[in-house]
Protein backbone atom coordinates (compact mmCIF):
# COMPACT_ATOMS: atom_id res chain seq x y z
CA UNK A 1 0.00 0.00 0.00
CA UNK A 2 2.86 2.35 0.85
CA UNK A 3 4.58 1.58 -2.45
CA UNK A 4 1.37 2.23 -4.42
CA UNK A 5 0.87 5.51 -2.59
CA UNK A 6 4.48 6.50 -3.30
CA UNK A 7 4.09 5.58 -6.96
CA UNK A 8 0.94 7.71 -7.27
CA UNK A 9 2.71 10.68 -5.67
CA UNK A 10 5.75 10.26 -7.93
CA UNK A 11 3.54 9.94 -11.00
CA UNK A 12 1.66 13.11 -10.04
CA UNK A 13 4.95 14.96 -9.53
CA UNK A 14 6.30 13.64 -12.83
CA UNK A 15 3.19 14.75 -14.72
CA UNK A 16 3.56 18.25 -13.27
CA UNK A 17 7.24 18.32 -14.29
CA UNK A 18 6.34 17.14 -17.80
CA UNK A 19 3.84 19.98 -18.19
CA UNK A 20 6.42 22.52 -17.01
CA UNK A 21 9.07 21.11 -19.35
CA UNK A 22 6.64 21.15 -22.28
CA UNK A 23 5.71 24.76 -21.47
CA UNK A 24 9.41 25.72 -21.38
CA UNK A 25 10.05 24.03 -24.73
CA UNK A 26 7.06 25.78 -26.32
CA UNK A 27 8.25 29.15 -25.02
CA UNK A 28 11.77 28.54 -26.36
CA UNK A 29 10.38 27.52 -29.77
CA UNK A 30 8.24 30.68 -29.88
CA UNK A 31 11.25 32.87 -29.08
CA UNK A 32 13.42 31.14 -31.70
CA UNK A 33 10.70 31.57 -34.34
CA UNK A 34 10.32 35.24 -33.40
CA UNK A 35 14.07 35.83 -33.72
CA UNK A 36 14.17 34.09 -37.10
CA UNK A 37 11.25 36.23 -38.30
CA UNK A 38 12.93 39.47 -37.16
CA UNK A 39 16.25 38.48 -38.76
CA UNK A 40 14.45 37.65 -42.04
CA UNK A 41 12.71 41.03 -41.94
CA UNK A 42 16.04 42.80 -41.34
CA UNK A 43 17.57 40.85 -44.24
CA UNK A 44 14.69 41.91 -46.49
CA UNK A 45 15.03 45.58 -45.52
CA UNK A 46 18.82 45.45 -46.01
CA UNK A 47 18.37 43.90 -49.46
CA UNK A 48 15.85 46.58 -50.45
CA UNK A 49 18.15 49.35 -49.17
CA UNK A 50 21.09 47.84 -51.07
CA UNK A 51 19.01 47.64 -54.25
CA UNK A 52 17.96 51.28 -53.93
CA UNK A 53 21.55 52.33 -53.25
CA UNK A 54 22.74 50.37 -56.29
CA UNK A 55 20.15 52.00 -58.55
CA UNK A 56 20.98 55.45 -57.20
CA UNK A 57 24.71 54.87 -57.65
CA UNK A 58 24.17 53.64 -61.22
CA UNK A 59 22.31 56.82 -62.06
CA UNK A 60 25.04 58.97 -60.55
CA UNK A 61 27.87 56.88 -61.97
CA UNK A 62 29.22 55.92 -58.53
CA UNK A 63 30.17 52.46 -57.29
CA UNK A 64 27.29 50.55 -55.72
CA UNK A 65 27.27 50.52 -51.92
CA UNK A 66 25.56 47.55 -50.31
CA UNK A 67 24.36 47.31 -46.72
CA UNK A 68 25.00 44.46 -44.30
CA UNK A 69 23.88 41.18 -45.84
CA UNK A 70 22.08 38.51 -43.80
CA UNK A 71 21.84 34.92 -44.97
CA UNK A 72 20.41 31.77 -43.39
CA UNK A 73 22.09 28.38 -43.72
CA UNK A 74 18.71 26.62 -43.91
CA UNK A 75 15.40 27.60 -45.50
CA UNK A 76 13.38 29.60 -42.99
CA UNK A 77 16.31 29.56 -40.55
CA UNK A 78 17.95 32.42 -38.72
CA UNK A 79 19.44 34.94 -41.17
CA UNK A 80 22.97 35.68 -40.00
CA UNK A 81 25.31 38.60 -40.53
CA UNK A 82 28.92 37.95 -41.60
CA UNK A 83 30.09 38.19 -37.96
CA UNK A 84 27.36 35.82 -36.79
CA UNK A 85 28.29 33.32 -39.51
CA UNK A 86 31.93 33.38 -38.38
CA UNK A 87 30.86 32.87 -34.76
CA UNK A 88 28.55 30.03 -35.80
CA UNK A 89 31.34 28.22 -37.66
CA UNK A 90 33.69 28.69 -34.70
CA UNK A 91 31.08 27.24 -32.32
CA UNK A 92 30.59 24.22 -34.58
CA UNK A 93 34.34 23.62 -34.84
CA UNK A 94 34.52 23.46 -31.02
CA UNK A 95 32.03 20.60 -30.80
CA UNK A 96 33.15 18.24 -28.04
CA UNK A 97 35.48 20.84 -26.55
CA UNK A 98 33.00 23.24 -24.94
CA UNK A 99 33.38 23.81 -21.17
CA UNK A 100 30.69 22.86 -18.65
CA UNK A 101 27.98 25.52 -18.23
CA UNK A 102 28.84 26.00 -14.54
CA UNK A 103 31.82 26.38 -12.26
CA UNK A 104 32.88 24.00 -9.47
CA UNK A 105 31.76 20.46 -8.62
CA UNK A 106 28.82 18.91 -10.44
CA UNK A 107 26.96 15.70 -11.25
CA UNK A 108 24.67 15.09 -14.23
CA UNK A 109 21.35 13.90 -12.79
CA UNK A 110 19.19 14.18 -15.90
CA UNK A 111 20.40 13.06 -19.32
CA UNK A 112 19.43 14.15 -22.80
CA UNK A 113 16.76 12.21 -24.71
CA UNK A 114 14.51 9.38 -23.56
CA UNK A 115 15.48 7.76 -20.26
CA UNK A 116 14.13 5.21 -17.80
CA UNK A 117 12.71 6.93 -14.71
CA UNK A 118 14.90 6.24 -11.66
CA UNK A 119 12.00 5.19 -9.41
CA UNK A 120 9.04 4.31 -11.65
CA UNK A 121 9.74 1.00 -13.38
CA UNK A 122 7.38 1.39 -16.32
CA UNK A 123 7.84 5.10 -16.90
CA UNK A 124 10.05 6.75 -19.53
CA UNK A 125 11.06 10.42 -19.34
CA UNK A 126 12.19 12.57 -22.25
CA UNK A 127 14.47 15.59 -21.86
CA UNK A 128 15.54 18.18 -24.42
CA UNK A 129 18.54 19.12 -22.27
CA UNK A 130 20.56 17.89 -19.30
CA UNK A 131 20.13 18.55 -15.58
CA UNK A 132 23.35 19.29 -13.70
CA UNK A 133 23.35 19.19 -9.90
CA UNK A 134 25.91 21.30 -8.08
CA UNK A 135 26.47 23.08 -4.75
CA UNK A 136 24.48 26.10 -3.48
CA UNK A 137 25.85 29.44 -4.62
CA UNK A 138 27.24 28.10 -7.91
CA UNK A 139 26.94 30.29 -10.98
CA UNK A 140 25.99 29.28 -14.51
CA UNK A 141 28.41 30.37 -17.22
CA UNK A 142 28.34 30.72 -20.99
CA UNK A 143 29.93 27.81 -22.84
CA UNK A 144 31.06 30.02 -25.73
CA UNK A 145 31.22 33.60 -27.00
CA UNK A 146 27.81 34.91 -27.97
CA UNK A 147 25.02 37.42 -27.49
CA UNK A 148 22.22 37.22 -24.89
CA UNK A 149 18.98 37.25 -26.87
CA UNK A 150 16.42 36.61 -24.12
CA UNK A 151 15.97 36.55 -20.37
CA UNK A 152 12.60 35.19 -19.25
CA UNK A 153 10.81 33.46 -16.37
CA UNK A 154 8.87 30.16 -16.49
CA UNK A 155 7.09 28.28 -13.67
CA UNK A 156 9.25 25.42 -12.39
CA UNK A 157 12.40 26.77 -14.07
CA UNK A 158 12.69 30.24 -12.49
CA UNK A 159 14.75 32.55 -14.75
CA UNK A 160 16.18 31.38 -18.07
CA UNK A 161 18.81 32.90 -20.36
CA UNK A 162 19.18 32.25 -24.09
CA UNK A 163 22.56 32.93 -25.70
CA UNK A 164 22.98 32.95 -29.48
CA UNK A 165 26.22 31.72 -31.02
CA UNK A 166 25.43 32.51 -34.66
CA UNK A 167 23.20 29.70 -35.88
CA UNK A 168 23.33 27.93 -32.49
CA UNK A 169 21.61 28.61 -29.18
CA UNK A 170 22.41 27.56 -25.62
CA UNK A 171 19.82 27.83 -22.87
CA UNK A 172 20.43 28.07 -19.13
CA UNK A 173 17.36 27.54 -16.90
CA UNK A 174 16.57 27.51 -13.17
CA UNK A 175 18.48 30.65 -12.23
CA UNK A 176 17.59 32.57 -9.07
CA UNK A 177 19.60 35.63 -10.15
CA UNK A 178 20.64 36.83 -13.61
CA UNK A 179 23.76 38.93 -14.23
CA UNK A 180 23.13 39.73 -17.91
CA UNK A 181 20.41 41.27 -20.07
CA UNK A 182 19.23 40.93 -23.67
CA UNK A 183 21.76 42.42 -26.07
CA UNK A 184 24.80 41.80 -23.86
CA UNK A 185 27.83 40.21 -25.50
CA UNK A 186 29.28 37.40 -23.39
CA UNK A 187 32.52 35.45 -23.54
CA UNK A 188 33.38 31.81 -22.92
CA UNK A 189 33.08 30.92 -19.20
CA UNK A 190 31.52 34.28 -18.28
CA UNK A 191 29.11 34.01 -15.35
CA UNK A 192 25.56 34.76 -16.44
CA UNK A 193 23.56 33.99 -13.27
CA UNK A 194 23.27 32.17 -9.98
CA UNK A 195 21.65 28.73 -10.01
CA UNK A 196 18.52 28.36 -7.85
CA UNK A 197 18.78 26.34 -4.62
CA UNK A 198 15.45 24.80 -3.52
CA UNK A 199 14.94 25.32 0.25
CA UNK A 200 12.19 22.66 0.25
CA UNK A 201 14.62 20.04 -1.08
CA UNK A 202 17.58 20.61 1.24
CA UNK A 203 18.91 23.41 -1.01
CA UNK A 204 19.11 21.11 -4.04
CA UNK A 205 20.83 23.14 -6.77
CA UNK A 206 20.19 22.05 -10.36
CA UNK A 207 20.90 23.80 -13.66
CA UNK A 208 18.78 22.79 -16.66
CA UNK A 209 21.02 23.26 -19.72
Amino acid sequence: ANLKKKEKELQKELNAQRKQAAALNRRIEQLIAEEARKAAEEARRAAEAAKKATNADKKSGKNASAGEVRKSQTKGGYAMTKDELELSNSFYQNKGRLPMPLSGKYMIVGHFGQQQHQELKYVQVNSSGIDIQTTPGTTARSVFNGVVTRVFVMPGYNSSVIIRHGNYLTIYSNLSEVFVKAGDKVTTRQSIGRIYSDPEENNRTVLHF
